[in-house]
């Protein structure tokens, strides 16, 4: 069998010929690290920018919210959200979707509800942007829809998607210092935020 380094090296190097930027790579086999590899400046202990796997960590926290009857799948997302903003306005498209459908990206946007300008990202998911289809019938990668599931698990715990993981964390290894960013109105960034090393992101997976 070809040695570990080996195929990490290999790994590496198709990377590089594809013009992909790799910081670093993890190999696991049977739930176990058998091989890591990095690239200047980054080591084993630098926490990185896991941008888009952020969403689905927020979908395992919103996983653990639905096992302890924190959370159903078939809430409506204005339901949840209805004594914070005024829902009288809100599309008729918008009030008939689920966090199922916020999960399975079928959610009624094509496009983000908020900008980087933007001071309230939750606030905006809400009346921002006009939807453009009802909910279920169209998949769209809606980051939008991550960074208000995010928002979910504070609003049922108190805690961002990352403090309220921490026990599952804590029993698979995952270190200490992974943490989310925050977006302008103080909710974790359950679409991009994720800072953890690259060996955090394989105990997850």
């Amino acid at each position: 069998m070809e040695d570990k380094s080996e195929l990490l090296q290999k790994f590496c190097t198709a990377m590089e010929k594809n013009r992909v930027r790799l910081h670093g790579a993890v190999l696991v086999s049977k739930k176990e690290v058998v091989g890591e590899i990095y690239k200047f400046p980054y080591t084993a202990q630098t926490k990185t920018r896991m941008y888009s796997v952020s969403k689905s960590i927020v979908s395992l926290a919103i996983g653990r919210l639905v096992y302890e009857e924190k959370l159903s799948l078939d809430e409506k997302i204005v339901d949840i959200f209805s004594d914070k903003f005024d829902m009288g306005k809100v599309h008729p498209y918008l009030k008939e979707q689920t966090v199922r459908d916020m999960l399975k990206m079928t959610t009624v946007y094509s496009r983000a509800t908020y900008t980087a300008n933007d001071k309230d990202w939750l606030k905006s998911y809400f009346g921002a942007v006009e939807p453009s289809h009802p909910c279920g019938t169209v998949w769209y990668y809606d980051s939008s829809g991550s960074y208000v599931l995010g928002a979910i698990v504070k609003r049922r715990t108190g805690k961002d998607y990352i403090e309220y993981l921490r026990p599952v964390f804590d029993k698979i290894g995952v270190s200490e210092g992974v943490y989310t960013i925050e977006g302008p109105d103080g909710e974790g960034w359950g679409s991009s935020g994720f800072i953890a090393t690259t060996s955090d992101l394989a105990k997850i997976a």
